[in-house]
């Protein structure tokens, strides 16, 4: 550098640059699905704290899917397509229509299965438990 040349220092790197471009319309499609509730009601829903919940859904910190995941949760009425960009391809899916809450109940009845048979498998491979 010679004496002529100012040194300027670059610009701070601010929260909301490092956020990409597809988490900042997450968390556009959050604000506009959620536009009719507090921060504060979400936040007590979702058990975030209302100042977290308030940066997700404008943008300042990236959406964790825990957060998203509870939202389906607490707000079974969330198009999760829609919230997370997804196009629908005309296709007719057999979980086209279907609540995230409807899906996550039908989850829950196939994983309990699942260990009912794995259960009845052992006991009919290895017998009861013996008692000492």
């Amino acid at each position: 550098m010679n004496s002529n040349q100012r040194f300027e220092p670059k610009p701070a790197t601010t929260q909301e640059n490092l956020i990409s471009r597809r988490e900042q319309a997450l968390s556009k499609r959050l604000s506009i699905a959620f536009v009719d509730h507090s921060y504060r009601d979400i936040a007590y829903l979702t058990e975030y704290n209302a100042e977290t919940v308030r940066r997700y859904l404008q943008g300042k910190s990236r959406v964790p899917a825990d957060f998203v995941t509870q939202l389906c949760l607490k707000y079974p009425w969330i198009n999760l397509n829609s919230v997370l960009g997804i196009q629908s391809t005309g296709t007719n899916s057999p979980f086209q229509g279907v609540s995230t809450k409807q899906l996550f109940e039908e989850l829950g009845q196939r994983i309990n299965l699942i260990e009912e048979n794995t259960v009845s498998t052992v006991l009919l491979t290895c017998g009861p438990p013996n008692p000492e």
